[in-house]
């Protein structure tokens, strides 16, 4: 990783929340997922749990996308970066879409609403799926289930500002900390019938990989260059709960 990455990045939990940067964006969630991240207390960070017995989510990985450099490419005027960054090979031929500090789609200070797939209940109703919840009333569309990724702005009910987003690691470099500020359950639950002078931190973090490992290729195993075998760099992104929307002119 090249020191202009290190240095662009939040290696930390961040302590204060960044001013926003305007945009609203969404984000599309499966439904456990869903259910650790209402468990998330709102307005609070560092990130706290309503119930700390059960999983809550602060953190969640994008796939790095990387494309080859066509021939010719000015660099400078495109605002493309040089694709070292993935093989530490100045003359790969890879290129970063977009310049350092917008190359990952959620940016530092941006403000996210949670994409959820809804359904429509024996009544006529929209729910959803993570938890059954109403969401906006009466079931407007012709199916009667609509993906996360279709969901309208005006139905979310979880936003977040971009907290902190790391510099690309590899996803097996995932720690037991951050699987659970994944919000994947039983990261904590230590192993039994070992030996006293096992190394705790390094089963954990063993254990955690395994059980982040089957969640990641659930949601990202078919995804071209994106499957745990594969060891994508990925984006750690850290996410603050908002009570709502932010307000017309709201720059925290």
């Amino acid at each position: 990783m090249t020191d202009e990455i290190k240095e662009m990045s939040m290696d930390t939990e961040p302590l204060a929340l960044p001013a926003l940067t305007g945009r609203v964006v969404g984000m599309p969630m499966m439904g456990w997922c869903v259910r650790a991240l209402l468990n998330a207390r709102a307005d609070v960070w560092p990130a706290e749990a309503v119930d700390p017995g059960l999983p809550f989510k602060w953190q969640t990985r994008r796939c790095v996308k990387w494309r080859l450099q066509r021939a010719g490419t000015n660099l400078g005027f495109t605002g493309l970066s040089r694709g070292h960054y993935s093989t530490f090979d100045p003359d790969s031929g890879h290129v970063l879409r977009g310049s350092f500090g917008n190359v990952t789609y959620y940016r530092l200070g941006d403000v996210v609403y949670i994409r959820e797939a809804t359904h429509q209940d024996y009544q006529g109703l929209s729910r959803f799926r993570a938890d059954a919840a109403l969401t906006y009333g009466d079931w407007r569309w012709k199916n009667d289930y609509l993906p996360a990724i279709f969901m309208p702005r005006d139905a979310a009910r979880l936003w977040f500002v971009v907290a902190g987003v790391r510099a690309p690691e590899r996803v097996g470099s995932i720690t037991a900390a951050d699987v659970e500020a994944e919000g994947v359950d039983g990261v904590s639950k230590r192993p039994v019938l070992l030996p006293p002078e096992t190394d705790w931190m390094a089963v954990a973090d063993h254990v955690a990989r395994h059980l982040f490992s089957e969640v990641w290729d659930a949601i990202n195993g078919k995804r071209r260059g994106c499957s745990w075998a594969g060891s994508p760099w990925v984006w750690p992104i850290m996410l603050a709960p908002l009570l709502g929307p932010p307000s017309e002119g709201d720059g925290r």
